[in-house]
Order: structure tokens, then sequence, then C-alpha cells
């Protein structure tokens, strides 16, 4: 396992974010969109991080280059699941099966700890990743659910399956 460095994302990351997100989604088979827009919050979490303390998003680096990011974005101000937080991770292709899936969702599961509002974490993942099914079941992550024939992946249906951490925390 090559060791990365994990840290929390800068405004100077944004592009880097982006155009990994336009990566995966030009793969396929990992994220259900073809191309990513960023929404207005995650324009604000890019652009203003400080802005939004409570919204978790990191990048992983080996030998100085971009390699991955993570997120944890807890559920909206005005609505009765601020405690459930959604996670996303990738990493690039090169990168891939070396640990850094790994210390990506170690960082962001330490953090969720800290964090006092958050004690519920969930995923959506397509049911054919098993690369990341394997990361998210060595972490304690469970299937909730699943969404059968979510995804049309050419010819291909696909089942998207929801997944979820809770998180336990010592007094």
């Amino acid at each position: 396992m090559n060791s990365c460095r994990i840290r929390r994302a800068e405004v100077r990351d944004a592009a880097n974010i982006v155009a990994g997100i336009n990566t995966i989604c030009k793969e396929g088979g990992a994220f259900y969109t073809t191309r990513f827009i960023p929404s207005p919050r995650w324009q604000q979490v890019l652009n203003r991080p400080e802005s939004m303390p409570d919204h978790l998003l990191i990048v992983a680096e080996q030998n100085g280059c971009f390699v991955g990011a993570g997120r944890l974005f807890p559920g909206g101000e005005n609505t009765l699941c601020q405690h459930v937080a959604e996670l996303g991770l990738f990493v690039l292709r090169p990168y891939r099966c070396q640990g850094v899936g790994t210390q990506l969702l170690a960082w962001m599961l330490d953090w969720a700890v800290q964090a006092e509002k958050i004690e519920k974490i969930t995923l959506s993942v397509f049911a054919t990743n098993e690369p990341a099914l394997r990361l998210y079941r060595k972490f304690n992550f469970v299937q909730e659910g699943c969404l059968r024939q979510q995804i049309k992946h050419g010819m291909d249906y696909i089942d998207f399956l929801q997944m979820t951490y809770f998180l336990t925390r010592s007094e």
C-alpha cells in the first residue's frame, strides 16, 4: 500500500476535483452522470470552503500529484436529515488498488466521528463496482437498499445499491 497525503481541499484544488470527477464520469461504471456540473452547494464548497465548515471535501496526493478526492456532505440545513452525511469518493485509474481509497475513507470516517452532528453516513454505489463494494464492506458499511435497474449503461441495466454506516462514539 502506497502512502499518500490526505488533506482538506482548498480553492486551488477545485479544477483538479472537477476534472477528476469528469474523468470518472467518462469511464462509466461508477457515477450515474456522464458529466459533472457542480450544484450551488458544490460551488460553495469548492470556491468558499471556509463558508461550509460542516462539509468535508478532501484530496489525496502522491508525490505532489492529485490522485483522488472524497466528500462528506450533511443533509440540508432546513431538513430533518442534518444528522446524515452523504459520502462520495474517487481515485484516478493509475492510482487504484494501492490503498488510496482506504486512506480517503479512513480519513473521512475519523473526521465524521469528530463532527458531532453526523450520526449516519450514506452512499450509493453501482452493484457492479466490486472494488468499491469491497472497500465499503471492509469499513462495515451495510447495504440498506437496492434500486433495481436504476442505471442503464449502453444496453445493460445496473442496480444501484444504497449503503449505510452508523457512527459510534465513545463517551
